[in-house]
């Protein structure tokens, strides 16, 4: 799961590079899918520690 955070993360950072804009429906989309990946990241964390 964090593999896919860090790449995600990263290629998110070289489209709003490449493009040059941070509000570019590419990067936000890509943004919308890391937004679910650390909530589930954070909902497994928050898991595994309860039991």
């Amino acid at each position: 799961m964090i593999y896919t955070i860090e790449t995600t993360r990263e290629q998110m950072l070289q489209v709003a590079a490449e493009k040059n804009d941070f509000t570019d429906e590419a990067v936000v989309k890509m943004s919308q899918c890391l937004d679910i990946y650390l909530v589930e990241y954070q909902k497994n964390l928050k898991f595994s520690r309860s039991k």
